[in-house]
């Protein structure tokens, strides 16, 4: 059901540290749904950089601060390159005290969209770059003749 829309699923039993991960987890990562099973794997395989921000949302989450643990970070894929994920869970189940006693959520494949991101980005930062030196005013005016954008000669000329 969930794989029909390229997701995956996980659930944490906190109480026990297991941790179930479907085969659409496992299709995202590469690796096979044997290994996806092994409780320290996403600790191992979220990028360093982004650990941080993975861990304080989770505890976040954990000590209700939060609604839901919402995350878009890398990981490193079976192949050992890193993909990028949006993962989405939160606190299933809580014991008769009302510790969490299990989280669930959800794992989509982001690469795809974050490279259009980073190419669009690329090419604003060119843009603004030729706009900036060339030695001409240039002015963006919407059709309705509003000035959307001066580049800095043009802003020289009319401050």
């Amino acid at each position: 059901m969930l794989s029909g829309a390229g997701l995956g699923w996980w659930d944490w039993d906190m109480q026990t540290g297991r941790v179930t991960r479907s085969q659409g987890w496992a299709d995202i990562t590469g690796y096979t749904l044997e290994e996806a099973q092994k409780p320290s794997l996403w600790n191992e395989i979220v990028h360093p950089e982004d650990r941080p921000k993975v861990d304080q949302s989770i505890d976040d989450n954990i000590q209700g601060r939060i609604p839901l643990v919402e995350n878009e970070c890398r990981v490193r894929s079976k192949s050992g390159e890193y993909i990028w994920v949006f993962s989405r869970g939160r606190i299933v189940e809580r014991d008769a005290e009302g510790n969490p006693s299990r989280m669930s959520g959800t794992i989509l494949d982001i690469t795809e969209r974050k490279q259009v991101e980073r190419a669009l980005e690329a090419s604003e930062t060119k843009l603004r770059s030729i706009l900036d030196n060339v030695n001409i005013g240039v002015a963006l005016i919407s059709p309705g003749m509003e000035i959307l954008e001066l580049n800095q000669q043009m802003r020289e000329w009319f401050p």
